[in-house]
C-alpha cells in the first residue's frame, strides 16, 4: 500500500464507529516505509493493489470488484494543474464493494 499512497483519493469515507487513531500498527514503519493512515484504512476494508504496474487500480478478493482510484481524484491538465472535479467526490470504502449475498 505504500507504493500507491499518492494514488489514494483525498476524500474517503468509512463507518463512523471505526476510529483510525485507535488502530495499532506493529510499528510506525514497515520494510517498505512508513504506514499511512489512508493506505491502512484501504487495506482494512479489503482493498489492495495487485498490479504494481497500475498503482491506481485496487481490487477486493472477497467481492472481486476492481476499482480505479482515478475516478475519485480531480482531473489534471497537461501542465499538472487541477481543472475539473472528480467523477465521484468520495471513495466509500464499504459501499464500493459488490453485494455478494
Amino acid at each position: 500500500m505504500v507504493k500507491i499512497r499518492n494514488e489514494i483519493p483525498p476524500s474517503i469515507s468509512y463507518p463512523e464507529d471505526v476510529e483510525p487513531a485507535a488502530l495499532h500498527y506493529p510499528s510506525e514503519c514497515t520494510e517498505e516505509g512508513p504506514v499511512f493512515e489512508t493506505a491502512a484504512m484501504l487495506a482494512l476494508f479489503g482493498w489492495r493493489n495487485d498490479d504494481p504496474g497500475i498503482p491506481s487500480l485496487v481490487s477486493c478478493s472477497a467481492c472481486f470488484r476492481r476499482l480505479g482510484l482515478w475516478l475519485f481524484r480531480k482531473k489534471t491538465a497537461g501542465d499538472g494543474t487541477e481543472e475539473d472535479e472528480a467523477s465521484v467526490c468520495r471513495l466509500d470504502l464499504v459501499g464500493e464493494h459488490r453485494d455478494v449475498s
